[in-house]
């Protein structure tokens, strides 16, 4: 079995192969050398997910009869279902022809050369595939991952991972904690005499197994359940707070018989059990929501076991499977999809939820380093809180999937098909060397929340925005100890506030702490606060629609901030019998939807920061960009990269210093108006969205 088939085995159509199509009917499986006959059986071997065998015999045709462009393809493919990427990006990379290949063909070649490192080549093939289809986010979302591959490398010291000692050469994953140890699923092979294997990869059935955890060191795993193991697969698993009930992933096969769709396929369904004591696992039943016609698993629970999170395919997600919630009010719910801002064109899929609203799962959906990636989210009723990826080295170029975390969120497990390991998937141990950073914005006087705020963390080590999780007047972020961090506060009515996050002073062994950004009010009239006495003086205005606004007195060659807005200083100035000169204002920068280019009536207002800053060269600028709600949240961030990236090569190439600047970028998360996900908006209100905005930060 090749790394990484058990995902596709769990998820994509998983069935026994009718023995009286193919192999194991005489009159088929005697075909000879006859080319037409022997098309057809590979062909079959195909159409009923045996591709083990189909590319066995494929390339048994081409040895023979020669290679087509065609038949490469279909090997290609074959490879690709068996999740063996470097022979399928081996078999397109011989195609010819290209013109055989759908549009999809060449998302899945991008993947294939993507999940064995040929970036240049995988950006080629994901920018074919966005040339033919353009409204598929998935290809400038790896685009965007590929040129910024660094990114994923810079917090790679928040993990420490090990692989475990019980790795079969076979697939191990998905683990989930249960009493003293963890409960798996594994293809090792079976204690019994009659050795059943999955047609799809001629590889054994999955079952559930358990191993103890003694200061670190795990027992030799044992069968988890004789109840709950069947002849078919068994899943991923989650068990209730109490231990005594559990619900898990198989087959469609109940009471000893199997299900079947209308196309013939036994689709994956959940089951609850029951522990007793004297019987072990009992009471086995459905979900209400199972169907025979699309696949329900990977279950993770809420800590009361009320809300239930899970995938599926069912009809009406937004890519192949999605992430769903059902709750339990005396019956489970019907299910309802987490949405678009989480759910991808691609799979979503072994969701784990920690703390009840910190959601670890993993995609190939979204910009990434390769194969399945794991990501976090926070789930919120009132906002997006976007998705972030964890980085090297939970993730790699492979797949990297089913985190889990311990009660206190600092060590865990993940799976993954990464080079080194024993088998197939295998599990490693985590540990997460990080500082959970709480701020909160409030009001200085009273110390009341302030709600509607901006508040983000800046790195200060890297200068780049930390990955944060916004709720309300409150953001979280993973530090590193050997970090600097700036958090930085705003809201209009206030003045702006900054606080350096001390993490390197921090006490051995600290692994929270809580902040607060204090932000005064502005005062109805603001003192002037210059030294000396001047005539006159030219006066500059920074004017963002968001409201972040600046206001600096330039008399002769200095530069004073003023702690107010126009009205209040030309008062200021007129009171103190200073005359007003040349009134400078800027202005943010608008940008046309899903472009990052420099517009004409942008290059006015840059201009005049370029006239400026050659002027005052002490001068420096910040700029940050933001996108409207249109599009995905990782697909915003990469857009407002972008913009951020576009807006400081204008300023570098008039002969503005690089290191006078500072940019950063937020996507869609600092709207102006109520234009956000699924609101219907005008094109002129979503324009205010898409913008960057300008503050001067030391003169």
């Amino acid at each position: 079995m090749k790394k990484g088939i058990i995902l596709l085995s769990i998820w994509l159509l998983a069935t026994q192969l009718p023995a009286q199509i193919l192999g194991d009917n005489p009159e088929i499986g005697n075909l000879g050398l006859n080319f037409t006959k022997k098309m057809r059986k590979a062909d079959l071997y195909f159409e009923y997910f045996a591709y083990h065998d189909a590319a066995r015999l494929y390339k048994q045709i081409i040895e023979k009869e020669g290679a087509t462009d065609t038949l490469r393809l279909k090997v290609a493919e074959s490879y690709r279902k068996l999740n063996a990427q470097d022979s399928s990006a081996a078999w397109y990379a011989q195609i010819e022809d290209k013109s055989v290949m759908k549009p999809i063909h060449h998302l899945y070649y991008a993947q294939a050369l993507h999940y064995t490192g040929n970036l240049t080549e995988a950006k080629d093939q994901y920018q074919k595939y966005y040339d033919l289809v353009s409204m598929d986010s998935r290809a400038p979302l790896k685009i965007e991952g590929i040129e910024n591959i660094t990114d994923y490398y810079i917090d790679s010291a928040l993990y420490s991972l090990n692989e475990l000692g019980t790795n079969s050469p076979e697939a191990d994953f998905s683990p989930s904690y249960f009493q003293e140890g963890i409960v798996f699923a594994s293809a090792r092979p079976r204690p019994s005499l009659i050795k059943q294997k999955f047609k799809w990869n001629q590889k054994p059935y999955l079952d559930l197994y358990y191993t103890t955890v003694s200061n670190g060191a795990h027992s030799v795993p044992l069968g988890f359940s004789k109840e709950v193991n069947s002849k078919f697969h068994e899943g991923p698993v989650t068990f209730y707070p109490d231990g005594k009930k559990m619900i898990f992933t198989r087959n469609n096969y109940y009471q000893s018989k199997t299900g079947i769709s209308d196309e013939g396929i036994v689709k994956l369904k959940l089951y609850t059990a029951d522990v007793s004591p004297e019987t072990g696992w009992t009471n086995i039943a459905e979900m209400p929501f199972n169907s025979d016609e699309y696949s329900v698993g990977h279950p993770t629970l809420s800590r009361d076991g009320k809300r239930l999170y899970f995938v599926s395919d069912m009809p009406g997600g937004y890519g192949g499977t999605d992430l769903y919630v059902s709750t339990y009010d005396t019956t489970w719910s019907k299910p309802t999809n987490l949405g678009k801002e989480i759910n991808s064109e691609g799979d979503e899929m072994f969701p784990f939820l920690y703390d009840d609203k910190l959601l670890y799962f993993s995609s190939n959906g979204y910009g990434g380093l390769g194969g399945l990636d794991t990501y976090k989210t926070w789930l919120l009723e009132d906002e997006a809180p976007g998705v972030i990826n964890l980085g090297y080295p939970i993730n790699t170029t492979k797949d990297d999937f089913g985190l889990i975390l311990d009660e206190f969120g600092k060590t865990g497990y993940i799976s993954s098909n990464r080079d080194g390991g024993t088998g197939d998937d295998d599990i490693y141990s985590v540990l997460l060397n990080r500082i959970i950073v709480d701020a909160y914005l409030v009001d200085k006087a009273t110390g009341e929340p302030i709600d509607g705020g901006i508040l983000f963390a800046l790195d200060k080590t890297t200068d780049r925005p930390a990955p944060i999780l916004k709720e309300r007047n409150m953001i979280q972020y993973d530090a590193l100890p050997n970090r600097e961090y700036e958090i930085k506060g705003s809201k209009e009515g206030y003045y702006d506030n900054a606080v350096v996050v001390p993490i390197g002073e921090l006490e051995p062994g600290t692994e929270r702490i809580s902040v607060k950004v204090e932000l005064e009010k502005i005062p109805e009239y603001p003192p002037l606060e210059i030294p000396g006495e001047i005539a006159s003086a030219d006066i500059l205005l920074i004017e963002n629609i968001s409201g972040k606004r600046q206001s600096f007195v330039l008399p002769m060659d200095s530069v004073y901030a003023y702690k107010g807005n126009e009205n209040q200083l030309q008062t200021a100035l007129a009171a103190s019998n200073i005359e007003v000169g040349e009134i400078i204002r800027i202005s943010n920068i608008y940008f046309d939807l899903d472009k990052s280019n420099i517009r004409l009536d942008a290059q006015e207002q840059l201009d005049k920061l370029v006239e400026l800053m050659t002027e005052y060269p002490n001068m420096k600028l910040a700029m940050d960009s933001h996108t409207d709600s249109r599009q995905t949240d990782n697909y915003n961030d990469a857009l407002s990269q972008r913009r951020s990236s576009s807006t400081m090569q204008y300023l570098i190439k008039k002969g503005i210093a690089a290191d006078r600047l500072e940019r950063a970028h937020f996507g869609e998360r600092q709207l102006v108006n109520d234009c956000g996900n699924d609101i219907e908006c005008s094109e002129a209100q979503h324009q205010f969205n898409r913008r960057t905005e300008f503050q001067i930060v030391s003169y």
